[in-house]
């Protein structure tokens, strides 16, 4: 009965404020950052879509979760490069990786959920998760991509740190990134 109350008691919220919404000033650069942002990576679509005659295109609604990351919520874990790179390169392949296992084994509407939940935990457990990956790993979960758009996706996830690095410090009341560390496990008991 306890755990029960206790539980349902937490749907109710934390009591925590509600964060302040940014000033114009911050509104502005962030406006700008999404929009060179998006602009850099749309230059970067149109030039693999070129280069691979139209066999490859980067699908940019994910990309827009990480403009929303990188311009808005810039100190965010999930918003530093560390999770932006190691997320993307994690969950993509595991996801793909999981699109080789047989249809008779694990049925397409099936992977579509496991592979995700699977990524996305493998993400948690490495400490990068990363949002707009757990976007991706979806639509790779859906078997019709292969490891050069992969490849594609966390190339253009690294090109995208090169404009929120120029664009945020302009600003003194942001710092993008908030650290650079390396790849490792924070997974502990």
């Amino acid at each position: 009965h306890h755990f029960i109350s206790s539980y349902l008691r937490k749907f109710l919220g934390g009591n925590l404020q509600v964060p302040p919404a940014l000033s114009l000033k911050q509104c502005m650069l962030t406006w700008v950052g999404c929009f060179f942002g998006l602009l850099v990576l749309s230059a970067f679509n149109e030039g693999v879509i070129k280069l691979s005659g139209g066999e490859y295109n980067l699908l940019l609604g994910p990309f827009g979760a990480l403009m929303t990351l990188q311009y808005s919520l810039t100190s965010a874990p999930a918003s530093q490069p560390r999770n932006v790179i190691c997320g993307q390169a994690v969950a993509g392949a595991i996801c793909l990786a999981v699109t080789y296992i047989p249809d008779f084994i694990i049925t397409k509407w099936v992977r579509r959920a496991f592979a995700p939940a699977f990524a996305i935990t493998a993400m948690t457990a490495l400490g990068v998760p990363h949002p707009p990956a757990g976007a991706h790993s979806v639509i790779y979960s859906s078997g019709d991509y292969d490891w050069m758009f992969y490849f594609l996706v966390v190339l253009a996830s690294i090109i995208s740190i090169f404009p929120a690095v120029i664009i945020n410090n302009i600003s003194d009341k942001r710092q993008y990134p908030t650290y650079w560390t390396k790849f490792t496990m924070c997974y502990r008991e």
